[in-house]
């Protein structure tokens, strides 16, 4: 997986250099590739990664995959949807302008294009070492997201249920290790989100906003009707 991350990175920017009109789009992904092949190294080496270098890691990459939404006349509110691939859920970005966008990553004749969520395949490894079944109700469903977020990859230090209703979860996260979660695809929102599309097995949208105390960040996670 490292290899091929950086592999992707590597020729994004040899054809950035080739195709000069594309070229913002290809450096963006230039760069999004080789940061993927960097991180998957550094967590494969059994080491700490200091909490502040990964944390301008994540920056970088969630400011290229914005500049690749905007280049490409894409909204940045995600869909996270469920997927059969590589990963167990894939983004979703739905297109604002009449930019043809058709190719092998889009549908609906062009209209949506699909990314890797950037916590595809650390939820991956979640499913692997989680003792028991994924959970398909919200209730147990977020307490296990919850837990896999502090306990298992200590990304918070605490999630704290506020509301879970039939179509909707909402969440107060504190003590984010990778700043601040507004970021487009944070990791942290970006893991509940897949999960939650996972478990439930249909798409899920996600809205962060500050929380009541200084350093907390409110998630909320909707389905169903509540998507419509």
């Amino acid at each position: 997986m490292t290899l091929g991350l950086a592999v992707v990175g590597f020729i994004a920017a040899g054809a950035g250099v080739v195709f000069p009109d594309a070229r913002r789009v290809l450096f963006a992904l230039a760069g999004t590739g080789l940061f993927g092949g960097l991180l998957a190294y550094t967590l494969s080496l059994d080491r700490v990664v200091d909490a502040t270098v990964a944390d301008h890691i994540s920056t970088a990459a969630a400011a290229n995959q914005v500049t690749i939404a905007d280049e490409l006349g894409l909204r940045t509110e995600p869909t996270y949807v469920p997927s059969d691939g590589a990963v167990s859920a894939r983004l979703q970005l739905s297109k604002s302008t009449n930019l043809n966008l058709d190719g092998p990553n889009t549908s609906g004749h062009g209209r949506e294009l699909t990314f890797e969520p950037t916590a595809g395949r650390l939820f991956r490894h979640f499913e692997r070492v989680l003792e028991d079944e994924l959970a398909t109700d919200p209730q147990p469903l977020t307490a296990q997201l919850a837990g896999g977020l502090v306990e298992v990859f200590e990304l918070a230090d605490a999630i704290e249920p506020y509301d879970i209703g039939e179509e909707s979860v909402t969440v107060t996260v504190s003590g984010s290790v990778l700043g601040d979660l507004d970021r487009f695809d944070h990791p942290t929102a970006s893991f509940l989100a897949v999960g939650f599309a996972v478990g439930l097995d249909q798409p899920v949208n996600l809205e962060v906003a500050p929380g009541a105390e200084e350093g907390d960040w409110q998630l909320i996670c909707y389905w169903g009707s509540r998507r419509e």
